[in-house]
Protein backbone atom coordinates (compact mmCIF):
# COMPACT_ATOMS: atom_id res chain seq x y z
CA UNK A 1 0.00 0.00 0.00
CA UNK A 2 1.49 3.38 -0.95
CA UNK A 3 2.38 5.83 1.78
CA UNK A 4 -0.13 8.56 2.44
CA UNK A 5 0.93 12.16 2.92
CA UNK A 6 -0.97 14.43 5.24
CA UNK A 7 -0.04 17.97 6.13
CA UNK A 8 -1.82 17.90 9.47
CA UNK A 9 0.43 15.34 11.14
CA UNK A 10 4.19 15.63 11.45
CA UNK A 11 6.08 12.48 10.39
CA UNK A 12 7.61 10.56 13.25
CA UNK A 13 10.90 8.72 13.64
CA UNK A 14 11.95 6.57 10.70
CA UNK A 15 14.23 3.56 10.35
CA UNK A 16 17.01 3.28 7.79
CA UNK A 17 19.72 0.72 7.30
CA UNK A 18 23.23 2.16 7.16
CA UNK A 19 26.18 0.37 5.56
CA UNK A 20 29.11 0.87 7.95
CA UNK A 21 32.57 0.06 6.57
CA UNK A 22 34.54 -2.54 8.53
CA UNK A 23 38.29 -3.23 8.60
CA UNK A 24 37.63 -6.46 6.68
CA UNK A 25 36.47 -4.40 3.72
CA UNK A 26 32.84 -5.45 3.92
CA UNK A 27 30.01 -3.24 5.08
CA UNK A 28 28.05 -4.11 8.20
CA UNK A 29 24.36 -3.28 7.88
CA UNK A 30 23.06 -1.50 10.97
CA UNK A 31 19.56 -0.11 11.33
CA UNK A 32 19.11 3.29 12.96
CA UNK A 33 15.89 4.85 14.19
CA UNK A 34 16.32 8.45 13.08
CA UNK A 35 14.68 11.58 14.44
CA UNK A 36 12.51 13.32 11.89
CA UNK A 37 13.40 16.92 11.01
CA UNK A 38 12.01 19.10 8.26
CA UNK A 39 14.47 20.36 5.66
CA UNK A 40 14.65 23.73 7.48
CA UNK A 41 15.09 22.07 10.87
CA UNK A 42 17.86 19.90 9.47
CA UNK A 43 19.62 22.95 8.01
CA UNK A 44 19.45 24.72 11.39
CA UNK A 45 20.70 21.57 13.13
CA UNK A 46 23.66 21.35 10.76
CA UNK A 47 24.41 25.07 11.15
CA UNK A 48 24.58 24.60 14.93
CA UNK A 49 26.61 21.40 14.61
CA UNK A 50 29.12 23.08 12.30
CA UNK A 51 29.37 26.15 14.55
CA UNK A 52 30.14 23.88 17.51
CA UNK A 53 32.79 22.10 15.42
CA UNK A 54 34.42 25.45 14.63
CA UNK A 55 34.47 26.28 18.35
CA UNK A 56 36.08 22.93 19.17
CA UNK A 57 38.71 23.59 16.49
CA UNK A 58 39.43 27.02 17.98
CA UNK A 59 39.93 25.42 21.38
CA UNK A 60 42.36 22.87 19.91
CA UNK A 61 44.17 25.37 17.70
CA UNK A 62 43.96 28.77 19.40
CA UNK A 63 44.76 31.78 17.24
CA UNK A 64 46.24 34.99 18.63
CA UNK A 65 43.84 37.88 19.01
CA UNK A 66 44.09 40.66 16.47
CA UNK A 67 47.20 42.71 17.19
CA UNK A 68 48.81 39.94 19.27
CA UNK A 69 51.85 38.03 18.12
CA UNK A 70 51.64 34.31 17.61
CA UNK A 71 53.53 32.31 20.21
CA UNK A 72 56.98 31.16 19.12
CA UNK A 73 55.87 27.59 19.54
CA UNK A 74 52.27 26.51 19.11
CA UNK A 75 50.91 24.06 21.67
CA UNK A 76 51.21 20.48 20.48
CA UNK A 77 48.00 18.73 19.58
CA UNK A 78 48.62 15.01 19.51
CA UNK A 79 46.93 12.47 17.30
CA UNK A 80 45.33 11.01 20.43
CA UNK A 81 43.81 14.39 21.35
CA UNK A 82 42.46 14.79 17.81
CA UNK A 83 41.06 11.25 17.81
CA UNK A 84 39.29 11.90 21.13
CA UNK A 85 37.77 15.13 19.79
CA UNK A 86 36.61 13.45 16.58
CA UNK A 87 35.13 10.50 18.49
CA UNK A 88 33.31 12.75 20.97
CA UNK A 89 31.88 14.91 18.21
CA UNK A 90 30.86 11.92 16.10
CA UNK A 91 29.23 10.11 19.00
CA UNK A 92 27.27 13.22 19.92
CA UNK A 93 26.14 13.52 16.29
CA UNK A 94 24.75 9.96 16.44
CA UNK A 95 22.89 10.73 19.67
CA UNK A 96 21.51 13.95 18.17
CA UNK A 97 20.20 12.38 14.94
CA UNK A 98 19.00 8.98 16.13
CA UNK A 99 16.81 7.48 18.84
CA UNK A 100 18.12 3.96 18.66
CA UNK A 101 19.97 1.37 16.64
CA UNK A 102 19.89 -2.29 15.73
CA UNK A 103 22.92 -3.28 17.81
CA UNK A 104 22.79 -5.57 20.83
CA UNK A 105 24.30 -2.84 23.01
CA UNK A 106 22.15 -0.02 24.41
CA UNK A 107 21.98 3.24 22.47
CA UNK A 108 24.03 5.45 24.80
CA UNK A 109 26.65 8.14 24.32
CA UNK A 110 29.32 5.81 25.74
CA UNK A 111 28.42 3.04 23.27
CA UNK A 112 28.23 5.56 20.43
CA UNK A 113 31.78 6.64 21.33
CA UNK A 114 32.89 3.01 21.24
CA UNK A 115 31.23 2.52 17.86
CA UNK A 116 32.84 5.55 16.19
CA UNK A 117 36.22 4.68 17.70
CA UNK A 118 36.08 1.06 16.51
CA UNK A 119 34.46 1.82 13.14
CA UNK A 120 35.63 5.28 11.97
CA UNK A 121 33.42 5.21 8.88
CA UNK A 122 30.25 5.17 10.99
CA UNK A 123 29.57 8.90 11.19
CA UNK A 124 30.14 9.64 7.48
CA UNK A 125 27.88 6.70 6.56
CA UNK A 126 25.13 7.77 8.98
CA UNK A 127 25.42 11.42 7.94
CA UNK A 128 25.06 10.48 4.27
CA UNK A 129 21.91 8.41 4.81
CA UNK A 130 20.33 10.88 7.25
CA UNK A 131 21.20 13.92 5.16
CA UNK A 132 20.00 12.42 1.88
CA UNK A 133 16.72 11.43 3.50
CA UNK A 134 16.00 14.82 5.03
CA UNK A 135 17.45 17.14 2.38
CA UNK A 136 16.60 15.23 -0.76
CA UNK A 137 13.65 13.14 0.38
CA UNK A 138 15.29 9.93 -0.77
CA UNK A 139 13.51 6.91 0.54
CA UNK A 140 15.77 4.03 -0.42
CA UNK A 141 17.84 2.07 2.05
Amino acid sequence: MPAKITLTARPGPFTKTVAIPTPEGEDAKVSFIFKYRTRKEFAKFMDAYNAAARERAKALFPQPAEGEEAPAEAPAVTDAVLADAINESGAQYLIDVAEGWGLDEDFTLENAQRLVDMYPGTVPAVAKVYGETLKDGRSGN
